[in-house]
Formats: C-alpha cells, structure tokens, sequence
C-alpha cells in the first residue's frame, strides 16, 4: 500500500483546524436586561434642643402601645403631631430612633441607653409641655414599686437629641 502524503497533510490540517475551532470557540452569554438604578435616598437630619423629658410605667397586659407595639426597655412616647391631635399621628413618626446628645446617655433598669425607638404618644393636649413640642417620655418598664420609684426619681430633665427622616 502506497502512502499518499499529500492526503495525510490535508487529513492531519482538516483535523487541526476542526479541533482549533471546538476548543476556541466562546460561549456568548444571553443579554441580560439593564439593572434599573437605585435612586439615592436622602435623609434630613432633625435635632430637639432643651426638651423636657419623662419617664413612665405601665401595668402589667396594658393595652400596646399607640403604634400597637409592645412596651420595651428603649421605647419613648411622644406628642401627637398637634394639640389635641390623633393620637396614631405622632410628631416624630413611630419606628423613629432618637439618638441622645445631652446627655449622652441614660440608664434604665441597669440597662445604658443612647438611642431609643418611638413607640407611644402621650400628653395628648400638650397641656403638660406645650413649651416642649420635642418632649418625650421614657418607657422604665412595667409598673412596679422598682420601676415606679425609678421613673419618679427621673422626674423632668432637660435633653438634647436628634433623628433621621426620609427626604421625599
């Protein structure tokens, strides 16, 4: 049997190109849809100045609070948004934390706190501290002697403090 060279040239060339183009080839990914972009969410930055501040009980299977969360070490209540106004319309809104200035912090049921939640409203009529439109009262727990005497000892300070808002 004679050997043809020239066919085993093109033979051996037709087999490199076809195994060049199997490993060299690319997989071309579907085209994805743009991710819609993120629009930026400005918050405005409110600060309270020489607030009276309060601390308060309640009993034990109180009702919730007016935001119809459950009382805890960290709420505060406070205003409605005007005099004699709904009571579910506070003037921070609820969920709101608050972050102490001055003073930095306070201490409730051994438990140092610079930040707390808006929860509840109170002195529905501003009759109390209509002076002190930022007033706001300090949930000490559930009454009992320890915690009413606590929340007496407290009595009323003065606070500074500030929070965050969304910018609409």
């Amino acid at each position: 049997m004679k050997t043809c060279w020239k066919s085993m040239v093109a033979g051996g060339l037709a087999l490199a190109l076809i195994l060049i183009l199997l490993f060299s080839r690319q997989e071309v990914a579907p085209p994805q849809k743009p991710s819609p972009e993120k629009t930026p969410q400005w918050y405005l930055i409110n600060k309270a100045t020489r607030q009276i501040s309060t601390a308060y009980t309640e009993v034990a299977g109180a009702p919730p609070s007016a935001s119809a969360e459950p009382y805890f070490i960290g709420a505060v209540a406070v205003h409605p948004k005007v005099p004699g106004g709904s009571h579910l319309d506070p003037i921070i809104p609820f969920g709101t934390i608050i972050m102490l200035e001055k003073p930095e912090s306070i201490t409730i049921q051994g438990k140092t706190l610079n930040a707390f939640t808006v929860i509840d409203t109170g002195d529905a009529n501003w009759s109390r501290y209509g002076d002190s439109p930022y007033w706001v009262d300090f949930y000490f727990g559930t009454g009992g002697y320890w915690a009413n005497q606590a929340a007496l000892e407290y009595g009323q300070r003065p606070i500074d403090y500030y929070w965050y808002e969304p910018f609409e």
